[in-house]
């Protein structure tokens, strides 16, 4: 029998962000794989998803995320790598990353393997992302000194490459996991909002409430198409700190009356299976964990053809529509299209179902194993 690994995943918490979905979803399938002793190292112990974590999994709480507290973070992370002598790290956010690898700098006899997941088109960040320059210094710095950088889509690696340097050899294409079972299982639960199953066409939309989103966008092209006659109404699930924004801006089109802003929601699925289309508006992404949710619910899906992850998903035409980023008149054309097509509607949904199997849990996470384990 192989030697167990003893493995840690370490993330900033258990929130219901993407990075954090894909850690729940890979340590509910690897956790009981006999080749594998896991823990869980959190930056704060905090989050929707710590519930749905094995109750007997080992988990470390480093007691915070502020700035200040970034050495004591540190020295935490570092003391723990040489008590308990991890054979592979495995990191699930730039910041993760960030303090992984600069914990483990220098360690001789006690180095693990480490292995970082980057999940941002991190290049299109200039002037909208928080301390953007440093995370840029730190990625070209620090990035290289780890054993594997594990990027979710093909557009994520090849920004690694060309705009921090990072070498190919080290970088692995991996795409996110979608847990199809389970969302199949959710999307069944009846949804208790009478105002949704009015007999009016749904968009739905899935997401924090952050400028990278695109939500202006999309309410820009919903009040297109509500000032030319289209019977819709738009379901956004999500909240964050543009919530309050995004509300004004839809009393200002005048489609308030049109808008159902659901905050965050423990089973979106109930809400996403009964939508007639999807829609992401994202400026940029990695890879959109909400057109995988969406396409594994059956809806068929309209996205922008954003760097990155779409298009690697997304056949044009025949599962999904890729539209011009920033264009709230090709958001509001292809969701006339959509709504008003039930065929092509049927068409996408048919062949979703076939491009969503290469997402499942059971095969990416079988990818983690084999480098987690990989000597």
């Amino acid at each position: 029998m192989p030697k167990t690994k003893n493995i840690l995943f370490i993330a900033h918490d258990m929130g219901s962000r993407g990075a954090e979905k894909t850690c729940l979803n890979l340590i509910k399938f690897l956790y009981a794989d006999s080749e594998i002793s896991l823990s869980l190292a959190l930056f704060k112990k905090q989050g929707e998803l710590l519930q749905c974590l094995p109750k007997d999994l080992t988990i470390y709480d480093f007691g915070g995320l502020q700035l200040y507290r970034f050495p004591l973070l540190l020295w935490k992370t570092r003391k723990l790598l040489y008590e308990k002598r991890f054979d592979t790290i495995l990191s699930f956010s730039t910041f993760a990353n960030i303090v992984t690898l600069i914990a483990a700098r220098n360690m001789k006899y006690t180095k693990p393997k480490i292995i970082i997941r980057h999940e941002i088109h991190t290049s299109l960040g200039a002037g909208r992302m928080r301390f953007f320059k440093a995370k840029c210094y730190l990625i070209r710095k620090l990035y290289p000194s780890a054993d594997s950088v594990i990027a979710v889509s093909k557009g994520v690696a090849n920004d690694l490459i060309d705009y921090f340097g990072i070498p190919s050899f080290k970088l692995k294409v991996i795409y996110s996991p979608v847990e199809l079972n389970q969302i199949e299982n959710l999307k069944k639960i009846p949804l208790e909002n009478s105002e949704l199953s009015a007999g009016m066409p749904i968009v739905s939309a899935l997401g924090r409430f952050y400028w990278q989103k695109g939500f202006n966008y999309l309410l820009e092209a919903m009040a297109l198409l509500v000032s030319n006659g289209q019977a819709i109404k738009l379901v956004i699930i999500g909240d964050g700190p543009l919530r309050k924004d995004l509300e004004r801006l839809a009393k200002k089109l005048g489609i308030d009356k049109n808008v159902f802003f659901t905050g965050l929601q423990e089973n979106p699925f109930k809400f996403l299976a009964r939508s007639t289309v999807f829609v992401c508006s994202s400026l940029w992404e990695g890879l959109p964990n909400v057109l995988l949710e969406a396409i594994a619910c059956g809806v068929p899906v309209i996205s922008t053809d954003c760097p990155s992850g779409p298009s690697e998903v997304i056949k044009n035409g025949v599962n999904g529509m890729l539209v011009p980023l920033a264009s709230s008149k090709a958001l509001a054309e292809a969701m006339f299209i959509l709504i008003n097509n039930p065929d092509l509607r049927q068409k996408f949904v048919m062949e979703g179902k076939k491009a969503i199997l290469n997402f499942g849990i059971e095969e990416i996470a079988k990818e983690y194993k084999d480098a987690l384990l990989l000597n």
